[in-house]
């Protein structure tokens, strides 16, 4: 047993070996101890002992840490979707296993939580970058997140009070794919403070929906944004300029590349144009000039033997008098 244990915690220094390891220490491993140390961070295995040795060194020195398992990676996932789900000592059930409790669009808009522009860009700036905060606040109505809110694929707003008790609420829609409309919907879900609006997580059910900040959240947020600006929160009734988008999924028709209309709004407008260029179809040449052909007929007669005459059609007269001058320099080169 002392032996086993032995063994066991010399592969774990093997494994998670000290960056400042000397190159002479890693020649007196074992090539399959080599290996395994290369393979676990992802590393190529091909090669001499001398090679396989110098790559250790350098993977060493470089920092390169171990690549985690695929039951290590889910494990991971499960950790950080569980986090975002954990406010301070407060565990919160997951939206998406919850079945009961839902409230519509309808008769859920009147208690959202006042969600407001300067809530959604601290939410962004706490968990994203600079640039992505930036590229969403800049790019407001005319950025891609807004556009899903703006363009419906972000569909019916689901309220979800959690208990009587609890200080936060979730709040679920669908949302179309933008690459792939025609596949499942992904599924958003944002935790907010009943009373004053500050988000506290978010998920997307998209790849980089972990990250709390992706395109598809953006535009959930926008839509609740949208619904207190309005002030639609605050009453009972939904006025007729508030469009509940379908929870179905869109079905997009094939059309000819040629049909496809773009449409952007730009400043509170919206603007339309072709997908592609319709200056072809504008083009319209000059028309012929009305004494074309009387033109090419003096042209003819000049040059009875040019290559016009093949490509053209000229009247009978024309066409005679071009032969006969055509004779007439052809006797005139023999006779001299």
């Amino acid at each position: 047993m002392i032996l086993r244990y032995f063994l066991v915690y010399i592969f774990y220094i093997i494994m998670n070996v000290d960056q400042d390891i000397s190159l002479d220490e890693l020649s007196t491993w074992k090539l399959d101890s080599l290996r395994s140390f290369l393979c676990r961070r992802g590393l190529s295995t091909d090669g001499s002992k001398a090679e396989l040795t110098a790559l250790c060194y350098a993977a060493a020195k470089m920092k390169i840490s171990v690549k985690p398992s695929g039951e290590d990676y889910l494990k991971q996932i499960e950790k950080d979707y569980m986090d975002l789900l954990t406010l301070e000592s407060l565990i919160l059930p997951d939206p998406l296993k919850l079945c009961d409790g839902w409230v519509d669009e309808t008769d859920g808009i009147s208690v959202w939580p006042p969600v407001f522009l300067s809530d959604i860009a601290n939410f962004l700036m706490a968990n994203s970058d600079k640039s992505t905060t930036t590229k969403y606040l800049n790019e407001y109505k005319v950025g891609k997140a807004y556009e899903y809110f703006s363009s419906r694929w972000i569909k019916e707003v689901f309220y979800h009070k959690i208990s009587k008790e609890s200080m936060h609420c979730f709040l679920r829609a669908k949302c179309t794919p933008s690459q792939r409309v025609n596949e499942e919907d992904h599924t958003v879900w944002t935790c907010v403070d009943k009373d004053t609006g500050v988000i506290r997580s978010a998920y997307c059910s998209c790849t980089a929906g972990l990250g709390q900040t992706c395109n598809h959240v953006a535009g959930l947020l926008f839509r609740l944004e949208a619904a207190n600006k309005l002030g639609l929160s605050t009453c009972t009734s939904l006025p007729c300029t508030w469009d509940i988008p379908c929870s179905r999924s869109i079905n997009i028709e094939p059309k000819l590349v040629s049909e496809i209309i773009i449409k952007k709004s730009r400043h509170g407008k919206d603007h339309s144009r072709p997908l592609t260029s319709q200056e072809r179809e504008k083009y319209r040449p000059l028309k012929t000039h009305a004494d074309g052909k009387k033109l090419i007929s003096r042209l003819i007669n000049v040059l009875p033997n040019s290559v016009l005459r093949k490509g053209v059609e000229i009247s009978i007269e024309s066409e005679a008098i071009a032969e006969k001058k055509s004779l007439n320099f052809a006797c005139g080169m023999q006779m001299s």
